[in-house]
C-alpha cells in the first residue's frame, strides 16, 4: 500500500475479494479488524492528479461501503450514553457558524442528506427551525441592505438556503407539520437574483414537491435484523457481507398522503403562476439574471411535480414532430397512485408549452 507504483494493482485485488474481507466466517474471520485501517489507508489514492489512482480507490471505497452497515455500535461495550445532546448542539453549532467553500458544501450537503434520510423527524425537529430563522433574520434586512438586487449574493444566506434545499428531502409526511415555516421561507427568498441564491431555492423547491408527491422506499438498508434492538441479541458487524433475501425484506414505501398531494398542489399553484405572468407581462422589460432566476425556478418545479401532471391530450400534438416510431402510445396506464387526484387550475404541461414557446418568439423576435 505504500510503494506507489503497486498501489493501482493492490486495490483492484482487494476490491475483488472485499466481501471476504467484511464477512466472518468460520475459515476466515479475521477480516474485519482490517476493514477500518484499510479505509483509512487507502484514502491518499484520492489523487486529483492520478485519474487511474482514484478511480480504483472510489470504487474499492464504494464496494466496502455497499457491503458494511455503518451502525453507531458503541454502546455494545457498555460506553457512556449521556452525549447525545451535546454531539446534537455540536453539530448544529458547526451548521449554523460554518460558510464553507462550495467543494466543502457540497460533501456537507452529503452528510445532511444521510441524516434526514436516516432518521427524518429528528434531524428537522433540531435543524430546519434554527435554519429558517437564521434565514428570516438575513432577509429582513434585505430591504436595507439591496441583498434583493445585489449580484454579488450573500455566503451566509447561501449557506442557509443550501441547507434548507437539503432538509427537504426528508419524507412528504415529515415535512407537513413545518409547512407555515417553508412556504414563508420561499416568499421571502423567490426574488433573489444572485445565482447561488436562486439555484438554491429553486433546488428546495424541487426536493420539496418530490418528497411530497413521488414514492420511493422509506429504508434502503438490505439487513432483514432490526438494527435499533439491543447489540446483545444482534451485533450489526455479524451480517457484514451477507447477501440479502429478497423475498423478506419487507420494504416500505412513502405513498403521498392527502395532505401531502394538497401541499404540494398549493406550492405549485402559488408559485408557478406568479413566474409566468412575469414572463408573460414584463420578458423582455426584466433583466437577463431576473429572467434566468424566473426560468430557473419553474423548471425545478416541473421536474418535481410533473409526476403528477397528465400528459398532453391534444390533436394539435399529434403530427408536431415526425418519427418513424410514434411518440405516443394508445395505452395509458388507468390507475393512480394517489389516494385522490391532484386537482390543478389546468394542464400544466400545455400551459407551460404555450407559455414557453411565446417567451422563445420573443426572444428570438427581439434579437
Amino acid at each position: 500500500m505504500t510503494e506507489p507504483h503497486r498501489f493501482t494493482s493492490i486495490i483492484n485485488c482487494l476490491t475483488r475479494i472485499a466481501r471476504q474481507i467484511v464477512r466472518q466466517t468460520s475459515s476466515y474471520s479475521e477480516g474485519q479488524i482490517y476493514v477500518l485501517p484499510l479505509l483509512m489507508s487507502v484514502l491518499p489514492g484520492i489523487d486529483l492528479n492520478d485519474f487511474q489512482k482514484i478511480t480504483v480507490t472510489l470504487e474499492f471505497l464504494d464496494t466496502i461501503l455497499k457491503l458494511i452497515t455503518c451502525v453507531d455500535c458503541s454502546s455494545a461495550v457498555h460506553t457512556r450514553t449521556d452525549l447525545t445532546e451535546i454531539i446534537r448542539e455540536k453539530i448544529s453549532d458547526f451548521l449554523s457558524g460554518s460558510f464553507l467553500s462550495p467543494k466543502v458544501r457540497r460533501l456537507v450537503a452529503g452528510l445532511i442528506r444521510a441524516l434526514v434520510k436516516g432518521n427524518p423527524i429528528e434531524t428537522l425537529k433540531c435543524f430546519l427551525p434554527k435554519t429558517c430563522e437564521s434565514i428570516e433574520s438575513i432577509m429582513n434586512h434585505a430591504d436595507t441592505s439591496g441583498l434583493l438586487i445585489d449580484h454579488k449574493g450573500d455566503i451566509e444566506l447561501n449557506w442557509y438556503l443550501i441547507l434548507f434545499a437539503e432538509f427537504l428531502r426528508a419524507r412528504g409526511d415529515t415535512l407537513l407539520i413545518y409547512k407555515q415555516m417553508i412556504m414563508s421561507v420561499f416568499h421571502r427568498c423567490i426574488y433573489l437574483i444572485h445565482k447561488d441564491s436562486y439555484e438554491a431555492v429553486a433546488s428546495a423547491a424541487k426536493h420539496l414537491l418530490k418528497s411530497l408527491s413521488h414514492v420511493y422506499p422509506m429504508e434502503y438498508q438490505l439487513t432483514v435484523e432490526n438494527l435499533d434492538e439491543p447489540f446483545i441479541n444482534f451485533l450489526p458487524i455479524r451480517a457484514w457481507g451477507q447477501a440479502a433475501d429478497f423475498d423478506h425484506l419487507q420494504i416500505q414505501f412513502h405513498i403521498p398522503n392527502i395532505d401531502e398531494i394538497d401541499f404540494a398542489c398549493e406550492f405549485v399553484e402559488t408559485f408557478i403562476y406568479f413566474e409566468l405572468r412575469l414572463l408573460n407581462e414584463k420578458c423582455l422589460k426584466i433583466s437577463n439574471n431576473e429572467r434566468l432566476r424566473s426560468l430557473t425556478f419553474i423548471h425545478h418545479i416541473a421536474i418535481g411535480c410533473f409526476r403528477m401532471v397528465p400528459h398532453i391530450d391534444s390533436e394539435k400534438l399529434s403530427n408536431l414532430i415526425s418519427s418513424v416510431v410514434s411518440c405516443d402510445s394508445k395505452y395509458q396506464a388507468q390507475y393512480s397512485i394517489y389516494p385522490k387526484e391532484p386537482k390543478f387550475q389546468e394542464n400544466l404541461r400545455m400551459r407551460l408549452l404555450i407559455d414557453i414557446g411565446k417567451l422563445i418568439g420573443k426572444s428570438s423576435m427581439n434579437e
